[in-house]
């Protein structure tokens, strides 16, 4: 079935004998499905400080980004930012400075962590870039926090320890098109972040998805099947008023 515009030029095409895998099943014009009506679609957070944030002895939040995952499936969280540590003229093994990607606000996780550590460096102002990445799972359609947590180790030769330029973002992924080895989500009635933090430490697990895959693209296949039957019959209703 197909339906022209007012210059004959097809618009709508409808192949109900071709297989409903194939791009030329349904064929709709440009434009004509927004990002609004597409299931689970992938999607971004992101939040910026710019300039330098001072870093104390106890671990506190840097920084933090807070992404709405529509359902099931991946968050990749990801953190860039500068080390900013001034020392003076004392050797210490604890003039360092430490950050780490954590579900659970001011607490480090030492899996995802980076750290500058400069016991016998001469006096002066250090900055040292880094990244850590994180792929955690979730379970469900949730609002999830993720936090950048710093301190300093104390050190007597730290004058001033920071972290500067600061970038965090979050992408949803509802998809997995391999195994994916990250943080378990939290076990049922204890989806809070202490609980996903918990799951975090000691125990990263392989993660196998496909279950969840196949059932997910049933479900959009007999969707469409669905939208597929109420466009024959609104074509036919058309048809039959001319």
């Amino acid at each position: 079935m197909t339906l022209y515009d007012d210059n004959g030029a097809p618009v709508i095409k409808l192949d109900a004998t071709g297989p409903i895998t194939s791009d030329a099943y349904v064929i709709l014009p440009g434009g004509s499905v927004s990002s609004y009506e597409l299931l689970d679609e992938p999607g971004i957070a992101s939040d910026v400080q710019v300039g330098f944030t001072t870093v104390t002895v106890a671990p506190s939040n840097i920084g933090s980004v807070t992404i709405s995952t529509p359902g099931e499936g991946y968050v990749v969280v990801t953190a860039t930012a500068k080390f900013d540590l001034t020392l003076l003229a004392v050797t210490d093994p604890d003039n360092r400075i430490y950050a780490s990607l954590s579900r659970t606000s001011g607490v480090h996780n030492s899996t995802y962590d980076a750290e500058l550590s400069l016991p016998n460096a001469s006096p002066g102002n250090y900055r040292e870039h880094f990244t850590i990445q994180m792929v955690t799972a979730v379970p469900s359609a949730q609002n999830r926090t993720f936090y950048l947590v710093a301190n300093h180790g104390g050190g007597a030769g730290i004058f001033s320890a920071g972290i500067t330029d600061l970038v965090m973002t979050a992408v949803y992924f509802p998809t997995a098109y391999g195994t994916v080895n990250a943080p378990a989500p939290p076990q049922p009635g204890g989806d809070t972040q202490a609980s996903a933090e918990a799951e975090d430490s000691g125990n990263v697990r392989v993660i196998d998805y496909r279950p969840i895959i196949e059932a997910k693209q049933a479900e959009r296949i007999r969707r469409l099947e669905e939208e597929l039957e109420k466009l024959k019959s609104t074509v036919q209703q058309l048809q039959g008023s001319e």
